[in-house]
Formats: C-alpha cells, structure tokens, sequence
C-alpha cells in the first residue's frame, strides 16, 4: 500500500491545478475568459466550477474538506460584478457581495441564476466558439469596409455650368489664334518699321549713341593731363626752323 503512495501517477493532483479558497475565483474567470467568452450573458460562478471540473484539468484542494467552503451569495454576487458592467445597479447584488447574510448558506437572489441548468462542458463551449467566430467575422468586415472607405475617393461633384461655350464663340476664338500666328510669322522680311528682318529696332539706335557718348565721356576723364613743354624746348625748336641769315637781317 505504500508503493502507491510513492507513484507519481496515484497523486490526486498530477498535472491539475489546484483550487484554493483564495485562488479559486481568479483562477475560474482565467478558465471562464480562455473557453466561455462571450456568451451573453454569461454563466454563473458554480456553473464554469462545474465545467472547469468537468475538464480534469482542476481539482479542490484539502481546504475544502474542512470549513473553508465558500460563501455562496457572496461568490456569485462577487462574480456577476467580475463579468456584468451593469451588475452594480441592482443593489440586491451589492448587498450580497459586501455584506453578510442573516443566516450563513443562504441562497443567492434570483439574479444568481441562469439558462445553463444540465448543459455540458463540450456543448456550451461549441457556443462559445460560434460567437466568437462571428464576432471575429465583424470586426473583419468592419476593418475591411474601413479601409474600402479610405482608398475609394469621393466622385467628383458636377458643379453647375455658369457660362455655356457657344459655337461663334469657339468660331471666334479660332479666329483670333489664326490673326496672332499669321502676325507672328516669318513671311515677310521687313517688320512694321519697314527695317530689314533681322535688325535691331529703331529705339536701338539712340540707346547705342548715348552708351557710345558715356564711354567717350569715361576715356576722357580718365586720361592722364599732359606735361607743359619746356621753353627752352621751344626755343631750340624756333631756331631749328629760322632760315640763313635769319640774324643779319634783325639787326
């Protein structure tokens, strides 16, 4: 009898998790979230300790033996505020979670209760999985129509014509563009001045001549002043040009 005690396969808790008074409701809701989410609305505390029980994936610890079971009322007011966003304003739930009964044992109210009375594990978990697949399936498609709404731009809107294009007007217009082409043509070898193709234009001329008369203003200007000649220079050069004789007839 001993030799069973020392297998590891005659243990009560081999590879199970172990629900404690104090670990008991956090680990359910991990179960309730990971198998039952989201049925609406959702089961009972004692109904997902049923099916967590029902997976042989948990067990009761020694506590439970004893005097640690737990407050009925006050577990399932406790947990419809965990999983219920509106649970708070019946205020007979409130009541139960915070406050002590009267008589210890006393049943929860009727909002303790459910459609869940004799559905299995494997059943309510095939619900389950439908609703979260359709679920999945909507956030889809609304993902997908967002992002349709965001590539297809808006059609242009068609604004009201003010001003309709007639046929003498297009007619006019051709008109015009043909008077502008044969204006600017190259035909004719003389331009409105009657100067040869090619030439610079009348008003050229002045602007040449007055940038002429500036540049000859500038050199003048410029130039270095001469040296006065000397008059010893200029008598040399007197001499040199007198003729024979120059000074018998002076005298």
């Amino acid at each position: 009898m001993r030799d069973a005690y020392s297998k590891q396969s005659d243990t009560l808790g081999l590879n199970k998790i172990a629900l404690s008074p104090r670990n008991i409701r956090n680990e359910i809701f991990k179960f309730y979230r990971e198998h039952l989410h989201p049925i609406s609305p959702a089961p009972s505390f004692r109904h997902c300790l049923q099916w967590a029980l029902q997976t042989q994936k948990y067990y009761l610890n020694w506590q439970f033996d004893f005097t640690h079971q737990l407050n009925f009322a006050a577990v399932e007011a406790n947990w419809r505020l965990a999983v219920d966003p509106h649970a708070g304003d019946n205020l007979g739930i409130v009541i139960s979670a915070a406050f002590a009964p009267e008589k210890r044992g006393q049943p929860p109210g009727p909002w303790a209760f459910d459609r869940h009375d004799d559905v299995s594990f494997q059943t309510v978990c095939l619900t389950a999985m439908d609703e979260r697949e359709n679920q999945h399936n909507t956030e889809m498609e609304g993902m997908i129509g967002g992002e349709a709404d965001v590539r297809t731009p808006d059609p242009p809107r068609r604004g009201r014509v003010e001003h309709a294009v007639t046929t003498d007007s297009l007619i006019g217009m051709v008109v015009l563009l043909n008077d502008l082409a044969a204006a600017r043509s190259d035909d004719s070898d003389d331009d409105d001045s009657g100067r040869p193709a090619g030439m610079a234009p009348a008003y050229r001329d002045a602007e040449a001549q007055r940038q002429a008369e500036e540049q000859e203003d500038v050199e003048f200007a410029n130039e270095p002043p001469r040296r006065p000649r000397s008059r010893y220079v200029d008598d040399v050069a007197g001499e040199a040009g007198r003729p024979a004789g120059g000074d018998d007839d002076d005298e």
